[in-house]
């Protein structure tokens, strides 16, 4: 759910205190088919209010990155938490409007002519699965992808690291998939990495 500042500003600036919901500083960095959304309002993303079911598949894909989470305490508002870091690390990120409520989607729109990047985020158990929608080899080896997939992987560890000040015991790896081991790699909390040199 998408809500307009106007609506409640001072509600809107304690639930944002708690992590509930993310910020998205201008409509324009929203995608979608919405025609309520003024130009340069204010609007919270509230992931929790969605009343969609979730989209269920099969885990640990060969084309996607994973965190994992463990904690006795699973982070509710991971996606919250999440979306607002990434919007505002990244500033050329827009949040596209999705019904599953366990789903989160970005285009990012890089400066220059290179082709807008999509990513999803699909939380599934203690599992955040990032996803990049792209099919083209090329666009997915660029330069500006590699990029974007650092300012994501950042953004989300700084959601992630701000969590583990509030839940006691909260642990969290990401796996990355290796060609040549046929495996994830994983990285970053209570695992060693375990990186080849590919």
């Amino acid at each position: 759910k998408i809500i307009l500042r106007s609506i409640h500003v001072a509600f809107m600036k304690i639930i944002t205190s708690l992590g509930i919901v993310a910020t998205i500083n201008d409509t324009s960095r929203i995608d979608s088919n919405d025609n309520h959304l003024l130009p340069g309002e204010v609007c919270y993303f509230i992931p929790l209010a969605r009343t969609t079911l979730p989209i269920i598949e099969s885990s640990h894909r060969d084309d996607s990155a994973y965190i994992v989470i463990n904690s006795l305490n699973f982070p509710a508002n991971i996606q919250a938490c999440i979306a607002h870091a990434i919007m505002k690390r990244i500033p050329y990120a827009s949040l596209v409007a999705t019904k599953p409520c366990n789903i989160t989607k970005f285009k990012f729109l890089p400066k220059g002519n290179g082709p807008a990047i999509e990513l999803s985020i699909i939380y599934q158990d203690t599992n955040v699965e990032l996803r990049l929608l792209n099919e083209d080899e090329a666009v997915l080896k660029a330069d500006t992808t590699v990029g974007i997939c650092t300012h994501v992987l950042g953004a989300c560890c700084k959601a992630l690291q701000k969590k583990t000040n509030q839940i006691q015991n909260l642990k969290f790896n990401f796996g990355l998939w290796c060609k040549k081991k046929k495996t994830h790699h994983f990285m970053y909390s209570d695992y060693e990495s375990d990186f080849c040199d590919e």
